[in-house]
């Protein structure tokens, strides 16, 4: 008896990873939430180029470095990213109020600077 429950038992388990494996394989390695997991994922050597964020190809919201990427920016959610002409291109959902907080954050840096 134990050994048949055993049996069922790893036959179930094996049909249900096989079946929630691609679903887990997608959310851990092609899904990235905020842009700050993007980018911490591409600081083991996949994105070494210069970045630009946006909500839509009129709408760019931030182009610099990857690694003087504001705190803002770094909070928004990925909606997707690809590579054009050397230049990593991150596009975000929009979110007025992390707009604002960027925008605050980014004039205070301005002040800063001068």
């Amino acid at each position: 008896m134990k050994k048949t429950f055993i049996f069922i038992y790893n036959v179930l388990l094996t049909i249900i990873i096989t079946i929630l494996s691609p679903i887990l394989f997608w959310i851990v390695f092609y899904r990235f939430d905020k842009v700050g997991t993007l980018l911490g994922f591409g600081r083991i050597g996949a994105f070494n180029e210069p970045i630009r964020v946006q909500t839509n190809t009129k709408n760019v919201l931030w182009e610099g470095e990857s690694h003087e990427t504001p705190k803002a920016i770094k909070t928004m959610r990925v909606y997707s990213y690809h590579l054009e002409d050397g230049l990593l291109v991150i596009k975000v959902y929009r979110n007025d109020k992390k707009i604002k907080k960027l925008n605050k954050e980014l004039s205070n840096k301005g002040e800063d600077d001068e």
